[in-house]
């Protein structure tokens, strides 16, 4: 494996290169799995109006953010259904670090429509 010998040259030590190769074995099945599962899901809601494929969406997303004390006391339901239309399913494999990957995207989210203005308080 090309990678193998990648590691071997950088000499990379055995125990993180047995790290990457679970890892990499890991996301492997772990896209196959979960790809065949999307499509067969997939097809189950494009038989659903357009109005309904919405609804069971913004009902799936929206109790995540519902159940998150985090979002349900600091944001209005209307925003919080809003927000819900925009969240993305993401599968992590062992060892990424959840927290960083989440607060970034939630953090572009919100920015992203929002002005921010900085500047020293005078007085």
């Amino acid at each position: 494996m090309a990678l193998t010998r990648y590691m071997n040259k950088k000499k990379i030590d055995k125990e993180t290169q047995a790290r990457i190769r679970k890892y990499l074995e890991y996301i492997t099945e772990a896209r196959r799995t979960h790809d065949g599962y999307d499509e067969e899901i997939n097809r189950i809601l494009q038989k659903l109006s357009t109005n309904l494929q919405s609804e069971l969406m913004t009902q799936v997303k929206g109790k995540i953010l519902k159940d998150n004390s985090l979002f349900r006391y600091r944001f209005s339901s209307k925003f919080l259904a809003l927000l819900s239309t925009h969240l993305l399913e993401k599968t992590l494999a062992p060892e990424e670090i959840l927290f960083k990957v989440l607060l970034l995207q939630l953090l572009f989210l919100i920015f992203q429509k929002l002005s921010i203005h900085l500047g020293r308080r005078r007085g």
